[in-house]
């Protein structure tokens, strides 16, 4: 569990970020090319600040994200399928199907100078369909990390 220091931090205290928007597919046959590619544009874009990133999805879903830093120090996590895909029909459900709700109403004009007012229309816009306590952080590029009690999170790109 993340304390609330960490949970507060630009990354919540993660190395690596994970989409918040997950991609729609057919999650009973293999993932497309397309789907596959979709899923590396989102992972990369919530991980701007990374020096390198390697990103591998599987048939399923699941990706392989190994990210590196200026120093050459390595991390690979695997974000698994449930994080990243819903299907048509769970994309008709509460939050479209995501962990927590995309803002797409909420566009800035510059998501790379969040005001403090920018950040609390945001982070109110993203609580409003769920019901647990939620921490909403910002990064210099505008993403927001979401963590909730439980420590689960995930990241809207700007």
């Amino acid at each position: 569990m993340k304390t609330d220091a960490e949970a507060a931090n630009e990354k919540a205290g993660n190395d690596i970020n994970k989409p918040s928007d997950k991609v729609v597919a057919d999650t009973t046959k293999p993932l497309t090319d397309e789907a596959k590619k979709l899923l590396l544009r989102k992972i990369k874009a919530v991980n701007p600040d990374v020096k390198t990133i390697t990103v591998f999805v599987d048939d399923e879903g699941n990706a392989t994200v190994t990210v590196g830093d200026e120093q050459g120090n390595t991390t690979t996590a695997t974000i698994l399928a449930k994080d990243l895909v819903r299907t048509e029909e769970q994309a008709k459900g509460p939050n479209a199907g995501n962990n927590v709700n995309t803002p797409a109403d909420k566009v800035v004009a510059d998501p790379d100078n969040l005001t403090e007012d920018n950040k609390t229309a945001i982070a109110e816009n993203i609580k409003i369909s769920k019901t647990q306590e939620q921490k909403v952080a910002f990064d210099k590029y505008g993403n927001a990390t979401v963590t909730t009690q439980d420590g689960a999170y995930s990241n809207n790109s700007s």
